[in-house]
């Protein structure tokens, strides 16, 4: 299991939209008013008996202090401060506690909090940006259970950038993972120090056009980039890849070659078949495909799974295909300058 870095504890919320900082501009003192018009939304949970509301940009939380003390310090530290009830702002006659954190990541935290088992249960491959919260949130309210539980769940998002070797079939993907939601990952991974899943989060970023340099738009409109030091890993890793690639490649028919084809002399070798599968990606590809050598070497098993090779050559051409894949894995954080 991947620990949290020891440094600084990083932001927890990605950039502010221009609508939310018009609503973090709001004026405390009208926040009943605020509530009453709408500006303020409840979110999810709300809950009628709750004795504490929480405020994550225009979004409100009713719930429990005893529930929030139970599972993270932070909050038992702060409902344990004296004068809570007396000086604090009020909404229906609830004291309100303000959040710099993003309203969804906040549900997702809280939804984890009261559901427990049950949220899990019913969500048995949670989308990237609720992990994304429960590790950031986790960490910063000091929830150590669901920390574990988002960084545990991480591990699953290396094998949506990186596949699993296909032998033959089609990669499995997830209908919850964007490519572009490497971004997300490769700075969340830097900024908790997760270092067996940043080059894997880099990896995927490689892959990405514009929005390598543009960034990603986030449901709430937010624009979230990759930080200056994980583009500059991007760019040095995309002319590893390209070298990569261009030697696997090349080597794929001498791999072939240099086997014991039981059917040599017999007019139906085995490297005949092999020499019209074509090793280089086809020119209206798309440009991402030479800095992916893993999805250029599965295209390629894929097609040699097709023939009907000797047994001594099927076996020689998927080791050859385990070997590069692992090695491509393995070296990623030499490619980035991790090592």
């Amino acid at each position: 299991m991947c620990k949290p870095s020891q440094r600084q504890t990083p932001p927890t919320s990605r950039p502010s939209s221009p609508r939310d900082k018009r609503r973090q501009s709001l004026p405390r003192q009208s926040v009943q008013a605020a509530a009453d018009d709408k500006l303020i939304r409840p979110g999810q949970p709300w809950l009628e008996d709750g004795n504490i509301i929480l405020i994550a940009q225009n979004t409100s939380f009713r719930v429990h202090r005893s529930v929030l003390s139970r599972q993270s310090d932070v909050f038992k530290d702060m409902f344990s401060v004296p004068g809570l009830e007396d000086h604090s702002e009020k909404m229906h006659d609830i004291p309100i506690v303000y959040l710099s954190d993003n309203a969804s990541e906040v549900s997702v935290f809280l939804s984890a909090i009261y559901d427990g088992y049950a949220y899990f249960a019913h969500n048995a491959e949670l989308p990237l940006e609720a992990v994304v919260a429960l590790v950031r949130l986790g960490n910063k309210y000091q929830s150590n259970h669901l920390h574990e539980e988002g960084l545990r769940r991480l591990q699953g998002y290396k094998s949506h950038v990186l596949g699993e070797p296909v032998y033959g079939q089609t990669s499995p993907s997830s209908p919850k993972w964007r490519p572009e939601s490497a971004v997300t990952l490769a700075n969340l991974a830097d900024s908790f120090d997760l270092t067996d899943i940043l080059p894997a989060a880099l990896y995927g970023c490689c892959q990405l056009g514009d929005a390598l340099v543009d960034g990603v738009k986030h449901a709430d409109g937010s624009i979230e980039h990759l930080s200056p030091l994980n583009l500059k890993r991007c760019l040095a890793a995309r002319s590893h890849l390209v070298v990569a690639q261009s030697r696997i490649m090349s080597e794929v028919h001498f791999s072939i070659a240099m086997s014991k084809c039981e059917r040599r002399g017999h007019g139906e070798e085995c490297l005949g078949k092999t020499l019209l599968i074509p090793t280089q990606p086809h020119l209206s590809a798309s440009t991402t495909v030479v800095w992916d050598p893993l999805r250029r070497m599965d295209a390629w098993w894929h097609d040699l799974s097709a023939l009907t090779l000797c047994t001594a050559c099927s076996k020689t051409a998927k080791d050859f295909y385990s070997a590069q894949r692992s090695k491509i894995i393995k070296d990623m954080p030499h490619y980035c300058g991790l090592a």
